[in-house]
């Protein structure tokens, strides 16, 4: 036995309540926060304005073609998501729908419902009208409280 000790060297036994008990325990208080701050509420007029400058990017020049417009939706939902969240909206979740459908005299009505706090939580759409399509793209913003 006296041999096995001097191979594993010096004995380290250390207790692991003995660590654990000469740290205090940290407190933490709730820092939740109800409601955003001021300068941290969610902007539409600047929002508004970066969902248009995407769709007119993306779009601008476009046919539609069924096939294709799957994807372009997808990629414009991503690409309007990306840059709105972009500006650094603190504590507030973005959801991006895009609706595109073609021109052929039809009448289109888009809703949506939604269970939120009407104090903290908003919505914004911006549309864009092409030669023989049409394309609503809703932004939300969800406070995370």
């Amino acid at each position: 036995m006296v041999r096995f000790q001097k191979a594993m060297g010096p004995s380290r036994r250390t207790s692991a309540i003995s660590s654990v008990a000469e740290k205090p325990p940290v407190r933490m208080e709730n820092t939740f926060q109800m409601e955003p701050r001021m300068d941290q509420r969610f902007k539409l007029p600047n929002v508004h304005e970066t969902m248009n400058e995407v769709l007119a990017r993306y779009l601008s020049g476009y046919k539609y073609e069924p096939r294709s417009a799957q994807l372009l939706s997808k990629t414009l939902t991503n690409e309007v998501t990306r840059a709105v969240k972009s500006r650094e909206w603190p504590r507030h979740r973005i959801i991006c729908q895009v609706t595109m459908t073609e021109q052929k005299q039809q009448d289109m009505r888009a809703t949506s419902r939604c269970l939120w706090n009407a104090n903290t939580d908003t919505h914004i759409s911006a549309s864009y009208s092409g030669s023989n399509f049409v394309v609503l793209a809703t932004v939300y913003a969800v406070y995370l409280d």
